[in-house]
Order: C-alpha cells, then sequence, then structure tokens
C-alpha cells in the first residue's frame, strides 16, 4: 500500500467517524428530548394539571424568548385579548423589550416585526393569527396562560425544557 492509498483510507475512515458522530448526536438529542417530554408530561399529573388544555395551548400560543422574561401583565392582557376574541392577536404580539437602562417596557407589535430602539426580551402571540379559536381552544389557552402566571412550579418545568434544549443544540459537521 502506497502513501497516496493511505491518506485516501483515513480521509474515508475520519469521514465514516464524523458521520457517525453526528448521526449519534441527533439520536442522543431525540431521545433526551423525550425523556424531557415524559418528565414534563409527569410534572404535570403530579400537580394535577389538565395536561389536554397544556398540549392544545401549546399548539396555538407562541412564545419567543423564553420564559426567564414571563411578565404577568403580558400573560393578563393575552387573557383579555382570547376573552374577547384574539382581536390584537390575530394582528400581532404582546411584548416586553428591553432599551438601554429601561427595561421590561411593553411594546406590541405586528407579526414580523418589533421595536425602533431596543430589543424583545418575551412575547405572547398566535403561531396562526388568522385562524378564530373555537370555544374549547380559547378555554385551554386561557387555562395555560394563568398557568403561567400562578403556578410557579410549572414556570420552573418550562424553564428546565428550554435549557434542555440549548444544551441539545448541535450545529452540525463540517466535512472538507
Amino acid at each position: 500500500m502506497n502513501l497516496a492509498r493511505m491518506e485516501q483510507l483515513q480521509f474515508q475512515k475520519r469521514y465514516q467517524l464524523q458521520e457517525l458522530k453526528a448521526i449519534f448526536e441527533k439520536q442522543k438529542h431525540k431521545i433526551e428530548a423525550e425523556i424531557a417530554d415524559i418528565e414534563k408530561q409527569r410534572g404535570l399529573i403530579l400537580a394535577d394539571m389538565d395536561e389536554g388544555k397544556v398540549v392544545l395551548a401549546e399548539s396555538i400560543l407562541r412564545f419567543s424568548h423564553g420564559f426567564s422574561r414571563l411578565e404577568d401583565r403580558i400573560a393578563k392582557k393575552a387573557i383579555e385579548d382570547i376573552v374577547n376574541g384574539c382581536d390584537s392577536m390575530k394582528d400581532g404580539y404582546f411584548g416586553i423589550k428591553d432599551y438601554a437602562h429601561w427595561r421590561s417596557q411593553e411594546s406590541h407589535h405586528s407579526y414580523g416585526y418589533g421595536p425602533k430602539h431596543g430589543y424583545i426580551v418575551f412575547s405572547i402571540g398566535l403561531k396562526h393569527p388568522k385562524k378564530a379559536l373555537s370555544p374549547i381552544e380559547q378555554e385551554a389557552c386561557i387555562y395555560y396562560l394563568y398557568q403561567l402566571i400562578e403556578n410557579k412550579s410549572f414556570v420552573a418545568t418550562l424553564l428546565k425544557e428550554e435549557e434542555e434544549k440549548k444544551k441539545g443544540q448541535t450545529y452540525g459537521v463540517m466535512i472538507r
């Protein structure tokens, strides 16, 4: 075997190893997400929560930038809007922004837009804003938002999930 052939084989084996590592990481994160989901479901059951309402609300509501900057007043505005037929959330989201040394300012914008000054640190909107909510969907969303306001262990579970998702992010394998 000559040096050129050895280099070629070594390159192929390194490439195979990188592919195997990428597959492993992908499967590992999938299983970790499934474990986190099971833990979340168990937490819901132990907290005597209505899991069906939580799952339904999570399929309707859109939250950005995580729950660490959750503001009860924004959740209450979202509840009020849902009760009134989502008049505001059909067109935009309720948000909290930081700007310079001013923190936690209310900042409501159309979907896809943000403030001219500062940046959004938390927002509540709808995943499908043009779709009218059924009474069951409204009830689930209101239930979920009240859980965010009143149930600190529920919020702690969501924050833990966010941390797990951040840990599980992979950026692919670069092959040259």
